[in-house]
């Protein structure tokens, strides 16, 4: 799990972070509110195996985003968690770095 602060944007909701991450990894992966996941806000799915959950995470004097990568098929979350974490990791490492690097990047949240 990591967490990237992007400094204090009160202004930013859960909806208008859906729209900026649709724009940027539009044709490229789904960005979707993340059903029956209390803790997530919503998920960016490369596909079953692949995918990354986001939380926005509004703090008093600071704005951050929470981002687990993930299988995002229930079949899928079943059978990497049956399996070592290790295998799980090396999945969902690269799109979780790509999601990190455009957080850390986007003109959005600077």
């Amino acid at each position: 799990m990591a967490e990237v602060t992007i400094g204090h944007h009160p202004e930013l909701t859960v909806e208008n972070a859906i729209s900026i991450f649709e724009k940027h990894f539009a044709g490229k992966y789904e960005v979707l509110p993340a059903p029956r996941a209390p803790f997530w806000d919503f998920v960016i799915k490369r596909n079953a195996w692949q995918g990354v959950r986001v939380r926005l995470h509004q703090k008093p004097n600071s704005t951050s985003f929470v981002l687990r990568g993930s299988a995002t098929a229930l079949w899928a979350i079943l059978l990497t968690s049956l399996t070592l974490g290790l295998l799980s990791l090396a999945i969902h490492k690269e799109i979780t770095h790509e999601v990190r690097s455009f957080i850390e990047t986007a003109q959005e949240f600077k």
